[in-house]
């Protein structure tokens, strides 16, 4: 491994990633996916295809989130598309591979997402940094943040929120509300 150029080196880690996933998969009977390599180099194509991500994202997808192997390619480019109109400036690849469980998550979590992006645009118009913050803190957009933007409104000022740093404004949602800092997935709370 010490004469392979840099590349070779990430193709065969992403490799060994995407194999291990695979045997998590053949471990895990329960959730009804096919462990072979056939579906996950299937399913890493359209990974990269719908994404427009590398083969060391795409595995790297796989191996947090395995569910992605049973999810069908069309109902991939639909929780895409979905993203997409949710936080429509947002690096949507950046944003699936911080959190990829969106794409492997159920309809609901996918509808919560939007419905919480859609009521932050509402409450704080102006305010251009939603979309780097649905890019950047994903699980924020997953959790209740009533308080949390009842809490911006009342403390600072249109114009003083309109000028906010986007992690500076998801911290202070995440304070007042009274959520772990990002890092830490309180997983889906409503």
């Amino acid at each position: 491994m010490r004469n392979c150029t840099a590349v070779q080196r990430r193709r065969v880690y992403a490799h060994a990633r995407t194999h291990r996933s695979v045997a998590v998969l053949r471990r895990d009977e329960g959730n009804g996916a096919s462990g072979d390599a056939s579906a996950c180099c299937k399913v890493m194509a359209d990974l990269m295809q719908t994404l427009q991500c590398s083969v060391t994202a795409a595995a790297l997808a796989l191996h947090r989130e395995p569910r992605l192997l049973t999810v069908g390619r069309a109902s991939l480019a639909q929780r895409v598309l979905a993203l997409r109109a949710a936080a429509p400036r947002a690096d949507l690849t950046r944003l699936c591979l911080i959190c990829p469980r969106l794409l492997a998550s159920p309809d609901e979590e996918i509808a919560y997402f939007t419905h919480t992006a859609a009521k932050m645009r509402a409450v704080l118009p102006g305010c251009e940094w939603l979309d780097l913050m649905a890019q950047e803190d994903p699980e924020l957009l997953l959790c209740n943040v009533d308080a949390g933007l009842s809490g911006l409104t009342s403390l600072w000022t249109a114009q003083q929120l309109a000028t906010m740093d986007a992690e500076e404004a998801a911290l202070a949602i995440r304070a007042l509300c009274g959520l772990p800092r990002k890092g830490v997935v309180p997983g889906w709370q409503r």
